[in-house]
């Protein structure tokens, strides 16, 4: 026969044992993603990354292939080569400008490595690494483009990125234009491309990838802005960026980054 104490503690267990499998599953407590320290990651064996999929050079997709590619990705694999000792240790999680910081904040992701521009309001946020990358907003148009500088946007259509820094700057700089904001640089360049939009607008290095890929368009007007890119981390992760800061220490100490700089960068483009 049993006791009410005793169904009570059989209660108990299995409650305890039930919340243990829900936690396991929600992932809470630094699971999949998000994790809570350095030690989490190499308990794990996995770097999870979120980077960006439509920028060119830096983090993009390519048609066929199975993982992005860039020198942002290339910095993931190495810093993942020597943490866990295996550079394909990493889960690929695409981000774009106004997904970067809710990923970090909701655990989604270890670290953001996704053309993230350092500023006051976004250390309020999130942590940040070291700058990696220098880099500064400017103009794309077509070839030809009566727009020559931030001077001649008074009613133009300028596209750019829904969540990024360029679209406050360029509202600030140039009040009379017509800002359109997409979800993603693709989208935003696509624009520019049919006639939808007659300038667009964010980093240097990222307009310099579609002028490069493309025939018949240029960038204009010098640079509006200097911002530099860093890796980000979500808050209490002091540890974790204490590592990345060691590790872009090294790679810059040992020729590595020269190397994927070079790579990616061959005709040095603007910033570094």
């Amino acid at each position: 026969m049993t006791t009410c104490a005793g169904q009570t503690r059989t209660l108990a267990v299995l409650t305890l044992f039930a919340v243990g499998i829900a936690l396991s599953v929600c992932g809470c407590g630094g699971g999949p993603g998000g994790a809570d320290s350095l030690q989490d990651i190499k308990q794990r064996g996995r770097l999870v990354a979120g980077v960006k999929y439509d920028v060119a050079l830096f983090g993009e997709l390519r048609p066929g292939a199975t993982a992005p590619q860039g020198f942002e990705t290339d910095l993931v694999r190495e810093l993942a080569g020597r943490m866990l000792g295996d550079p394909d240790a990493v889960d690929w999680v695409r981000v774009d400008s106004a997904s970067r910081i809710p990923a970090l904040q909701d655990g989604d992701v270890d670290l953001v490595c996704a053309t993230l521009t350092v500023t006051g309001e976004r250390r309020e946020q999130i942590e940040f690494s070291d700058p990696y990358f220098a880099a500064g907003q400017t103009l794309l148009v077509k070839e030809g483009s009566p727009i020559r500088s931030v001077d001649d946007l008074n009613g133009k259509r300028v596209s750019t990125t829904r969540g990024s820094t360029s679209a406050a700057r360029i509202r600030s700089l140039a009040p009379g234009a017509k800002v359109q904001e997409y979800e993603g640089f693709s989208n935003a360049f696509m624009a520019l491309q049919l006639g939808g939009a007659d300038a667009m607008t964010s980093d240097n290095t990222i307009l310099w990838g579609y002028a490069a890929q493309h025939d018949g368009f240029e960038m204009v007007g010098g640079l509006l802005t200097e911002e530099s890119y860093a890796m980000g981390f979500k808050r209490e992760s002091a540890d974790l960026v204490a590592y990345v800061n060691a590790f872009l220490k090294d790679i810059r100490a040992d020729g590595t980054y020269d190397r994927l700089y070079q790579h990616w960068f061959p005709d040095a483009v603007p910033g570094r």
